[in-house]
């Protein structure tokens, strides 16, 4: 019976851990994309909450410069008991005043002192105060300001670096992978005695090459996590994965309008012939549109390359050249040309 319980302790925990590790490995797993990247980095700087700790010092430094311009109340208690009343022996006059003791005080004396200060001139001293307390606060405020920013320029930078990285990582695999396909074809080759051996020698090399640029992208593809692990205060060897924002965006913009983007504004071919296509009672050229540009450059090309050149001398023909001299062309074995005077 005991031994049963003992094996149900042990498939319990055993059942606990499990789960334990599966969450930690779902969690682990989860990419996480750059907005939480940046969240999860200024929540764990340290660097961050010293400068806010920083901001709260400098902000109540200049609450209590404020305090100089507001008057200041102050009371005291005091209480004092003597052993006897305080008393006065009065020795009597000639004119008939008997003598006497008189008493000055009593036995348990109490005071309650109240005060009220306000400075009403401190020249110009309170206000100085006040003045550097502001100051330094707001320069508190821009360093924290700076700081986030810096830490966040370093986190899209890690993050970007991991991105890249990966990619090149690929490009390594693949290119090793091409490599030892040529590689492993040249081998072919060579065994059957259609290649030299530099060549199979050449391919050899290319591919020691290919795995040491493999070599070099793991390892910068390890060291960018191990940043980006450092940055949001993570254990450096951590497993990482993020979201891939690297993907290819279409571009909505048509070639009407990139055409009429990149025409330079004194380009004729943009310019309207007075008058054209202006509504009735418009004054200034209207501005050509695009399909109307293009259909016009599209005709001039065609009127270009229609142009018939001038058909070329046959034999038997004078030809004038820009000397002044006619030169005559003839065929056969027999004819040869002549020039003459003009």
């Amino acid at each position: 019976m005991r031994t049963n319980r003992w094996f149900l302790c042990g498939v319990i925990v055993t059942l606990i851990a499990t789960a334990v590790t599966a969450v930690h490995a779902a969690e682990a797993v989860k990419p996480l994309s750059l907005s939480e990247s940046i969240d999860l980095a200024l929540k764990r700087s340290v660097l961050i909450h010293a400068v806010r700790e920083g901001v709260k010092g400098a902000e109540a430094q200049r609450k209590e410069a404020f305090t100089g311009f507001l008057p200041k109340f102050s009371t005291s208690y005091s209480y004092n008991r003597l052993n006897e009343e305080p008393t006065f022996n009065f020795p009597g006059a000639p004119s008939g005043i008997p003598a006497s003791t008189i008493k000055t005080g009593t036995k348990e004396n109490y005071a309650w002192t109240i005060e009220v200060r306000q400075p009403l001139f401190a020249g110009g001293g309170i206000l100085a105060n006040y003045e550097a307390s502001r100051i330094g606060a707001e320069i508190v405020r821009l360093e924290e300001t700076a700081t986030v920013q810096d830490l966040v320029q370093e986190v899209k930078i890690a993050y970007f670096n991991i991105l890249k990285a990966g990619r090149i990582d690929a490009v390594a695999r693949q290119s090793v992978e091409r490599l030892t396909a040529h590689r492993d074809t040249a081998q072919g080759f060579y065994d059957v005695g259609i290649i030299p051996r530099n060549d199979l020698l050449y391919a050899e090399v290319e591919l020691a090459n290919g795995r040491q640029f493999l070599v070099r992208a793991e390892n910068s593809l390890e060291m960018a996590k191990s940043k980006f692990n450092t940055l949001l205060r993570r254990e450096i060897n951590a497993p990482v994965e993020i979201e891939d924002t690297l993907n290819d965006r279409p571009f909505a913009k048509p070639l009407a309008g990139c055409i009429a983007a990149g025409k330079p504004a004194g380009d004729p071919v943009n310019r309207a012939p007075p008058g054209a296509g202006q509504e009735p009672g418009q004054t200034g050229p209207k501005r050509v549109l695009p399909e109307r540009r293009a259909g016009r450059e599209l005709r001039q090309v065609r009127r270009h390359a229609g142009r018939r050149r001038k058909p070329l001398p046959g034999p038997g023909e004078l030809v004038r050249h820009g000397g002044g001299q006619l030169e005559f062309l003839g065929v056969g074995k027999d004819q040869k040309p002549c020039g003459c005077g003009s």
